[in-house]
């Protein structure tokens, strides 16, 4: 105890305990990057300065107190790039408390706790940047509260288990800002709104969860304003999100859920534009409203009411339960999700798009009228639309993957063609008129890569000839195809010889296929006629008898008598070795 300033500071470690205080300071109290450890069995706090309480530089500092605070500084406590743990026991203290001074911790890792009474306590402005601030109050106050509550950053969890309690109290404005991630809890089913700042409430940028059991998760007798890509996640007995002054939720997420009221409400007027809200109220409740008026601008809104925002809805999507319609042309402003057992419909004129960045998540029904474009990422539990080929399967209308099975063949067949002699056949087969793709079957399931080939089978001649006048062939029997056509090559044949009385008659035949033509008479020797020719002797083959019959008018004109009858047996000798 010292009634001037008081520093502590070095490597070592300080260890006080006290009946009243455990280490006081008339003036400033300043720990500079030293252990101190300090507590109070005594009506006092553990650590005391009559100003401001400073700790800093990596310092470690404990102090528990059973009757006052833990720490206090009368005129404000600063807590820079230090761990401090503050506890008091007493219900009108807190773990970190001052009079009339601010409270600021900055890069800190601070614990402080009111078994009966705050955790940290001033009637000035509590200021939190960066840092891991754990602020709990046991029994019936507040975990953090003060004039001005202004959190930047660093990660500040609050909570009040006791009744008529809030979580963060600002009894003028609270704002939270700078990437800060802040849990405020007040689960007791008797207590106060979770966050509560008697003008306005600001959320910019920061990731804020709510619980309050009794009351609201967030309420302002001012304006509640929840910007810059805030996350907030906000739950309450009455409204989860309460704004009198007005609610206004810009480029944000916001999930609001009320046990026994509306989820998101204002006297006043209600705004949302390019943010994804999910509010569900009490069954029979709506998730919005606005006794002023509720707009929607470039939004997705998930409500558990029948509100419709009349008329004053652009470029969003509206779900009413599990029913949901896209009004206008809506892109969406962030990661959304369509419930299970949701059906969401893009009417005809009206349009979706998936920015680059943002994921649609899909575990209900999308029906698609108008149009769907996704410049991002769509998930789908259950796809739709699109029409499967006997190619492709089906691309769904909303993510655009393929599903389901292909569709059936459409075949047409084309008949069995059988092989000629000289031209090759096929198998029937059936042709897709989609794919194109050829099979041996009508069901499509035996595909082949061209049709199975019957091949000619060739001439099958007979040995008999077939002629016509002027030549002759071998001709097939199955197609009557001929083979090669060869001219005749005719001869006399003498069928019939004359007598001296008596007519003959000889034929032209070829002599390789028999063929006949030209059939002539041969006079009666004895007759007045000139008589018929004689074979040629050089060439008998002819049957040419031209020449015997010049030979013949020689013998009768030298010769009468028995030289006639001597002619007469010789030409009948010749006549039958023509025949012969």
């Amino acid at each position: 105890m010292v009634t001037g300033n008081l520093t502590i500071q070095g490597t070592g470690s300080l260890t006080a305990e006290g009946g009243a205080y455990a280490v006081f300071a008339a003036k400033d109290l300043v720990i500079d990057g030293t252990v101190v450890t300090s507590s109070t069995t005594g009506s006092a706090s553990a650590i005391h300065s009559q100003q401001v309480v400073k700790i800093k530089n990596g310092a470690h500092v404990t102090a528990g107190a059973s009757s006052q605070h833990g720490i206090y500084g009368t005129t404000g406590i600063t807590i820079e790039n230090s761990i401090v743990e503050g506890r008091s026991d007493d219900a009108h203290y807190a773990g970190l408390g001052a009079s009339s001074g601010d409270i600021a911790i900055t890069n800190a890792t601070v614990t402080a706790t009111g078994t009966a009474g705050n955790g940290i306590m001033t009637n000035g402005n509590i200021g939190i940047s960066g840092g891991d601030v754990v602020a709990t109050s046991e029994n019936g106050y507040c975990a953090i509260t003060g004039s001005s509550v202004l959190i930047s950053g660093g990660t500040v969890s609050a909570t009040a288990n006791g009744a008529e309690a809030n979580a963060i109290c600002a009894w003028a404005a609270l704002q939270i800002s700078n990437d800060a991630v802040v849990t405020a809890k007040a689960e007791n089913n008797a207590s106060y709104p979770a966050i509560f700042a008697e003008n306005n409430i600001n959320i910019s940028g920061s990731q804020v969860t709510t619980v309050s059991g009794g009351d609201a998760g967030i309420f302002t007798p001012g304006s509640v304003s929840i910007t810059d890509g805030s996350n907030v996640d906000a739950s309450g007995y009455w409204p989860a999100i309460q704004g009198n002054g007005g609610v206004a939720l810009t480029g944000s997420t916001v999930a609001a859920e009320s046990g026994n009221d509306v989820a998101i409400y204002s006297p006043q007027n209600i705004s949302i534009t390019n943010c994804v809200v999910k509010a569900n109220g009490v069954d029979g409740a709506n998730g919005i409203k606005a006794n002023g008026t509720a707009s929607s601008n470039g939004s997705w809104i998930n409500t558990s009411g029948t509100e419709t925002f009349e008329g004053h809805i652009e470029n969003s999507v509206l779900i009413n339960g599990t029913t949901g319609t896209v009004v206008g042309d809506a892109a969406l402003p962030g990661h959304v999700t369509v419930p299970a057992g949701t059906t969401v419909t893009i009417p005809a004129g009206a349009s979706l798009t998936v920015p680059a960045d943002v994921t649609l998540t899909n575990h209900g029904a999308i029906h698609v009228e108008g149009t769907i474009t996704n410049n991002g990422t769509v998930n789908c539990d259950t796809h739709t639309g699109g029409t499967a080929t006997c190619a492709h399967r089906a691309l769904c209308t909303v993510c655009g993957r393929p599903y389901g099975n292909l569709a059936a063949h459409s075949l047409a067949k084309t008949e069995k063609k059988p092989a000629t002699c000289t031209e090759a056949g096929h198998e029937a087969y059936w042709t897709c008129s989609v794919c194109d793709r050829l099979f041996s079957d009508g069901d499509g399931t035996n595909e082949l890569q061209k049709p199975v080939v019957i091949d000619a089978a060739g001439h099958s001649y007979g040995t008999d000839w077939k002629y016509d006048a002027n030549s002759h062939w071998h001709e097939c029997a199955v197609c009557q195809g001929k083979d090669a056509v060869t001219a005749h090559t005719f001869h006399w044949v003498i069928d019939k010889g004359a007598t001296a009385t008596e007519k003959g008659s000889k034929y032209e035949e070829c002599a390789v296929c028999h063929y006949r033509r030209v059939t002539e008479e041969i006079p009666a020797i004895g007759s007045t006629a000139p008589p018929p020719s004689q074979p040629d002797k050089s060439n008998p083959q002819t049957g040419d008898t031209s020449n015997l019959r010049f030979y013949v008018s020689l013998l009768l004109v030298s010769a009468i008598g028995l030289g006639a009858v001597l002619a007469i047996c010789k030409k009948r000798n010749s006549h039958s070795e023509q025949a012969e």
